[in-house]
């Protein structure tokens, strides 16, 4: 057996000169990957009674390690001086130290060129030998902390099967020195759990350095001086503080897991300008070493930049003079090695080439440095802040420092994209990370550095899969497989293997770019259902999985290893939202296959809708974080990111599709044509003004044949033209409902009045010919007031993450305008018109979170924008806006807005000024709205609530749009001329609002039922003259409803049944006939005025003939009833009739 290995061991360093970096079987799977693994012969057992035997130089730490290690795979263990016979044996030792270890691994013939290699660290070898059927292992390292990483290659050793163990000698090393992260990120610090647990996991993965200097930790910068509070409260436990126990805890946890807890100061510009700097330093530095703390980094970054010479030399001089009283402090007389400081970490203030004000600068900033003692580690970021690790950065700087350098990586780091999260391989990772390129790789060779720490994101628990690679780099840089380290990652995250499976599934769809796979699959069934061919079964089993494996990574929230439940704590908001997107998307996907809309299907369509709704908007898919350093700051949310390149647009794909086809159509959305012709005539829309055009032709008309226009809903006319001719010759007649008609008399009575229905009647008792065209007879619809988007301004300034000036003009009150930057007095967001209107109402929308709104705003209006009218808050006398003022409405948790009145001149800008700016905030302006209500004032709305407002979404045939009313009731308006069968309500009934139904008929309201289903359907067919339906409720949950539907009632067209004169008046040779479903008026005498009544009085129809001899009346009106027809004769004779329809 020794020779075996002796021989196997020395063909090895011949064949490589001595290097064991291409000789490696791959006999276990280890990560980080060990530099040579060479099979031995053989397989052994690791028996369950394990004898430990320590070298002296060994420490505890490593040897607790070791029993952890067999512990945790239920191995009991004994520490002796010697070997057992019939057990494993577990022996460890140093190098080159004569002792039981180093002369046993001789013995076994264990190669000694791995402790040689130059310029590599913690070199140590692993065997395992076996002999009668039993494993034995024996790890020497350089030193202790050598040996304590090589039983991280033993752990995942154990991880197998430990009753065959096949036999292997590993020789190993990390090809930096310092190998960890560095917590210096914006945002929420990382709770003393996280940090516990990152460095276990840390340890686990031959990492060995923590380097400490959170922006948002008040004691590492703003109060840099003062120890750390004795106790601190729940909230500023939440916001990442620490008090003295809590890093008294990290630094023994430090010293467990030998991953160096490297507490870093930031104290500014004072490191240059006070002259008590190193003492102010020094006093700090000895509070953290009574709390345990033995290694110490300087941060200056993100402050001033010294650029003269003796500024620079100041700088270097300050470093060494603070290194220099570390070392005289602490390392000059000891008790024990663990008394000491390690030597200083350094972040200059030029970390990276773009912060050097020139390259000079940059070259002397470097070359200063170079008096330093050359054990301080100095920091870069490479040419750019976000720069990827590489060679050539650091042999620039390397060049003008005189040695190698600390590179700090901001990957995973998050701070610039705060709703994103990095879960996927490192070149995923790259494309995801806004300021990464895309196309940036490692090289397998990393030279002229000694440390490579990663700047994780905020999530801690989350970064643990790029953590993993980047361990796996730094410590084989040539042996890096990205995307093998990346797969085996998950099985180091989550032990329990359908956890670990259920994350590798899901974690590539809770990246911001998920999969292009996706995409293919999304197209193909989108193309196929546009062809009419409904296949849900290639995606809908991937949407799916994804859901189901979101339901098993959601149950670690209940799970017993703290790890497991700190990784839920940071996926949560991205991994329940995912599960809202798949789960929505899967339900509604199974929804298109249906044929019908019952209160089944509605119930589960208003499910998925809400959870799709929710998706910008619940606190739950909210990421939180502390932007700012110091004294400034502040707290920012962001709607998380998650499968937004194609799973997100195909989930707003299937709202505004599914169940589409049985609602859209069902409504008259522009103009159309209206009259009694079996051949409808062209109706035409041209910028607003609406007009039959017979082209050209002549268009035959029987006596009291009508033909006209129907609008979308009544409203007040901009315009209206009626030629003389057809004035003279024709009745020109318009309604609100279909039901009261009017003639027209002069245009200025028509635009006064709500029109929905506007005709030409024939009003000879004899056929005539009608030619109509836009000069003729035509009808201009309200202008909306428009604003030209190209002209919007806002402060100056950088936008914070894309939340630039459109998002004030689009219409959504979910997005909104945010500079990175406080607000300065008089800070203006402005907009302009389209063209110099009236400007009757404006409403400013405001950003409610953290504070982020101004002390006092005013809005203003201006002709020319120079000179600015201030509007006062609707309902009062004030201009002063202040987000407390009792017109302030509050929209959502995130915003409220406040109503302007308008003035009677006509301008061209509007603008928010901030009078009064709250200086120590941002601000986050939702949306500037202009004559909103004024434009809506003009026109008379189908569905209102109980004060008048209008509630489009109950009638814009978009199944998932809502009315949630904060009033009592609800109005459903029955402007249409053909009678209705039934109107059905489409709602949410899981909110048991306590609503009912009443109908209007003949101006009387009867209530008819409670609205409690799905799809409440309201029977009309019963009643004689609907005009309304009213929802009605008590309490305080009010009614959703999505869609109000009309259902025609094509057999119900009023007939006249018979007719009564009222009252006698001789023989005047007056007859009337009734002629199917229109009336015939016979007059010897001619026939002067024919006016119809309804019983109350109203006047429903009135025209003059010009004293014709007979005249043929349309049906008086579209539903059932009583009404008086009038007729006036040439002589002046009058005389009543009383006509019954049904």
């Amino acid at each position: 057996m020794k020779k075996k290995f002796l021989l196997t061991g020395i063909f090895a360093a011949m064949l490589l000169g001595g290097s064991y970096d291409a000789y490696a079987d791959k006999v276990y799977t280890i990560y980080p990957v060990p530099q040579s693994q060479v099979a031995g012969e053989g397989s052994g057992a690791f028996t369950n009674e394990v004898n430990i035997v320590v070298e002296n130089g060994i420490d505890e730490a490593t040897v607790s390690r070791l029993k952890s290690i067999l512990q945790s795979h239920a191995i009991n263990a004994t520490v002796t001086s010697a070997a057992k016979e019939g057990v494993t044996n577990v022996f460890m030792g140093i190098n080159g130290s004569d002792g039981a270890a180093d002369k046993l691994a001789s013995d076994w013939g264990m190669q000694r060129e791995v402790f040689s290699k130059e310029g590599k660290y913690d070199r140590h070898s692993l065997m395992l030998k076996v002999e009668n059927g039993i494993a034995s292992v024996l790890v020497l390292g350089e030193h202790t902390n050598a040996t304590f990483f090589g039983l991280a290659s033993l752990e995942q050793m154990l991880d197998g099967d430990k009753s065959a163990m096949p036999a292997v000698a590993i020789y190993d090393y990390a090809d930096l020195r310092d190998r960890g992260i560095v917590e210096g990120y914006y945002g929420y610090p990382y709770s003393v759990s996280v940090k516990k647990d990152l460095m276990h996991f840390m340890m686990r993965h031959k990492m060995n350095t923590y380097l400490y200097g959170a922006k948002s930790d008040p004691y590492h910068s703003n109060y840099w001086k003062d120890d750390y509070p004795a106790t601190i409260t729940a909230e500023q436990e939440k916001n990442g503080w620490l008090s003295q126990q809590m890093v008294s805890e990290l630094s023994a946890t430090s010293a467990d897991t030998k991953v160096n807890f490297i507490w870093a100061i930031h104290p500014g510009n004072s490191f240059l300008g006070s002259n008590t700097a190193i003492s102010d330093i020094m006093g700090k530095f000895d509070k953290m070493y009574q709390h345990g703390v033995r290694q110490f980094a300087v941060f200056v970054d993100d402050v001033g930049v010294p650029s003269a010479d003796a500024d620079l030399k100041k700088n270097a001089d300050r470093l060494t003079e603070l290194q220099h009283a570390i070392e005289e402090k602490y390392n000059k007389n000891f008790t024990s090695v663990t008394d000491t400081v390690r030597p200083l970490h350094f972040v200059p203030q030029i970390y990276c080439s773009s912060f050097a004000p020139s390259a000079e600068v940059g070259r002397k900033f470097f070359e200063a440095l170079s008096s330093t003692p050359d054990y301080v580690t100095v920091y870069i970021t490479g040419a750019g802040v976000w720069s990827v690790p590489n060679s050539g950065d650091l042999a620039t700087y390397k060049n003008y420092l005189g040695r190698n350098l600390g590179w700090w990586w901001n990957y995973p780091c998050n701070d610039n994209a705060d709703g994103q999260i990095y879960p996927s391989d490192m070149y995923q990772n790259f494309t995801d990370m806004p300021a990464v390129w895309n196309d940036a790789r490692l090289s397998s060779t990393f030279e002229n550095s000694v440390s490579l720490v990663s700047n994780p994101m905020q999530q801690g628990e989350v970064a643990k899969t790029p953590l993993f690679s980047v361990a796996d780099y730094a410590w084989n840089t040539a042996g890096f497989d990205n995307n093998a380290s990346w797969e085996a990652s998950f099985k180091a995250i989550l032990k329990d293997d359908a956890a670990a499976a259920a994350y590798r599934h899901v974690a590539p769809y809770l990246r911001y770019n998920e999969p292009e796979q996706l995409s293919s699959l999304i197209s193909s069934f989108k193309s196929l259902y546009a062809g009419g061919i409904y296949k849900p079964e290639n995606l809908l089993p991937v949407l799916a999985a994804i859901s189901e494996n979101c339901d098993v990574l959601i149950a670690l929230k209940d799970s017993e290893t703290e790890s497991d439940r700190l990784l839920y704590t940071d996926l949560a908001p991205w991994l329940l939202k995912l599960k809202a997107m798949s789960s929505a998307a899967c339900n509604m996907i199974e929804l298109m296959g249906e044929q019908e809309v019952d209160d089944v299907v509605w119930n589960k369509y208003v499910e998925s809708i809400k959870v799709i709704e929710s998706l910008e908007t619940d606190t739950r898919f909210k990421a939180y974080a502390l932007e700012g350093m110091g004294t400034s700051i502040s707290t920012s949310e962001n709607q998380v990111r998650v499968s937004e390149r194609y799973l997100r647009p195909f989930v707003n794909y299937l709202k505004e599709t599914v169940l589409a086809k049985y609602f859209s159509g069902k409504r008259v959305k522009k103009a159309s044509f209206f009259g009694d012709t079996e051949t409808p005539l062209n109706v035409l829309v041209t910028n607003n003004v609406c007009y039959v055009h017979t082209l050209n032709k002549v268009h035959s008309m029987s006596p009291a044949s009508y033909v006209g226009i129907e609008l979308p809903q009544p409203a007040l006319l901009a315009d209206v033209t009626v030629a003389d001719t057809l004035a003279a010759n024709y009745a020109v007649v318009y309604s609100r409902d279909g039901r009261e008609w009017k003639h027209y008399s002069d245009k200025e009575t028509m635009l006064s009045d709500f029109v929905k229905y506007v005709c030409v009647q024939n009003k000879d008792a004899v056929a005539r010919t009608l030619r109509l065209n836009r000069a003729i007879f035509s009808v201009t619809l309200p202008g909306s007031t428009t604003l030209d988007e190209s002209a919007t301004t806002i402060p100056d300034g950088a936008i914070w993450q894309n939340h630039g000036k459109e998002l004030i003009t689009d219409g959504d009150y979910n997005t909104f305008v945010c500079l990175n930057r406080n607000q300065q007095n008089n800070d203006a967001y402005t907009v302009k018109l389209t063209q110099a209107t009236i400007v009757g109402d404006v409403r400013i929308c405001m950003g409610t979170v953290n504070g982020d709104y101004m002390t006092e705003g005013r809005v203003e209006v201006s002709a020319d924008g120079r000179s600015w009218k201030a509007l006062n808050i609707k309902g009062t006398h004030t201009p002063n806006f202040t987000m407390n003022h009792r017109a302030v409405v509050k929209y959502s948790d995130e915003m409220s807005y406040c109503d302007f009145t308008g003035i009677k001149d006509e301008v061209l800008y509007v603008r928010l000024r901030l009078s009064t700016a709250n200086t120590s905030k941002w601000c986050r302006l939702y949306e500037i709205e202009i004559n909103k209500q004024t434009d809506a004032g003009k026109y008379l709305h189908a569905c209102t609530d109980g004060d008048g407002k209008q509630l489009p979404e109950a009638i814009d045939e978009l199944p998932y749009t809502s009315v949630a009313v904060p009033a009592s009731s609800m109005i459903y308006n029955i402007n249409n001329a053909q009678p209705l069968k039934k109107i059905t309500i489409y709602q949410d009934a899981s909110l048991n609002a306590a609503a009912t139904v009443a109908v209007c008929d003949g101006g009387v309201w009867s209530e008819v039922g409670s609205l409690s289903a799905y799809c409440q359907e309201v029977d009309l067919t019963g009643l004689a003259n609907c005009t309304a339906v009213k929802i009605s409720w008590t309490g305080e949950t009010a009614p959703v409803v999505y869609e109000i539907t009309e259902e025609a009632d094509p057999d119900r067209k009023p007939e006249v049944t018979r007719i009564e004169q009222v009252g006698a008046n001789g023989d005047n040779g007056l007859s009337l006939q009734i002629s199917g479903r229109n009336i015939v008026v016979n007059a010897t005498e001619g026939i002067k005025q024919v006016q119809l009544a309804a019983v109350d009085g109203r006047i429903l129809f009135s025209t003059k003939t010009g004293g014709v001899r007979q005249l043929v009346l349309p049906q008086p009106s579209a539903v059932s009833g009583i009404y008086i027809l009038n007729v006036v004769l040439s002589n002046g004779q009058r005389t009543s009739y009383k006509v019954y329809t049904k």
